[in-house]
């Protein structure tokens, strides 16, 4: 399932969303980034990759929106593996509940 990842109203990118831990609620998979991602929040997440900042990490207000519109709840929130010299971006949406799980199998 397509998931848009947004800071706030800034889109980020899509992810083809996949089961990664159903026990623990996490789904996730490739980011495929919006020109937005480059400017200015690609340098934040691999710094925090780094050096964490949580506190900076919230105030950006990530979401997840799956495609009808609704949020996808991830109570335990998203992360993003940005590593400089790799091509390819990861996001995991953490803490997703069982029921909204059922959508994927």
């Amino acid at each position: 399932m397509k998931i848009e990842l947004l800071a706030g109203a800034v889109p980020l990118g899509v992810c083809e969303a996949q089961v990664i831990d159903a026990a623990m609620g996490v789904i996730g998979g490739q980011l495929l980034p919006a020109p937005a991602y480059f400017g200015h929040y690609q340098s934040l997440f691999r710094a925090h990759l780094q050096q964490p900042n949580w506190p900076g990490m919230q105030t950006l207000g990530l979401k997840a929106v799956m495609p009808l519109g609704n949020e996808l709840e991830a109570a335990g929130g998203i992360c993003i593996t940005d590593v400089e010299g790799f091509h390819e971006i990861q996001v995991e949406f953490c803490g997703v509940d069982h029921t909204v799980l059922t959508e994927w199998e």
